[in-house]
Formats: C-alpha cells, sequence, structure tokens
C-alpha cells in the first residue's frame, strides 16, 4: 500500500477545507464553517496497480491555532 500525506496551509477562508470535501467525498459545502486547529481525513483508493492511503492534513489559517 502507498501511503501519501498532504498537508494544506494557508490564509483564512482560502477553500483548504473545500479542496479537501472535493477530494474525499465529492462534495463542497453549502456555508462557512472555520477550521479550529487542524482536521485530518483520510481516503482510500484502489486503482489497478494496488492500494492508495492518502491523508490530508487541513490546518487553520489562523496563526493562533498554528
Amino acid at each position: 500500500m502507498v501511503q501519501i500525506k498532504i498537508g494544506l496551509i494557508g490564509d483564512q477562508q482560502s477553500g483548504k477545507s473545500s479542496f479537501v470535501s472535493r477530494c474525499v467525498s465529492n462534495t463542497c459545502p453549502n456555508y462557512y464553517e472555520p477550521t479550529l486547529g487542524v482536521d485530518a481525513v483520510d481516503k482510500f483508493y484502489s486503482p489497478k496497480s494496488g492500494n492508495i492511503h492518502v491523508t490530508f492534513w487541513d490546518f487553520s489559517g489562523r496563526l493562533d491555532f498554528v
């Protein structure tokens, strides 16, 4: 199994959480909910060549949470 870890760091309200939601569940939230601290989300892919485990680390855009 291949493991990939992706850390998303950027300004507040720049679309980091929406990007993760789109990658993991193919949806985009209709409302803004700020990330407090960090969110970690796992996604598993199973292409013909093998299994892939991707972990998205979505960090808050506020400096006091980093």
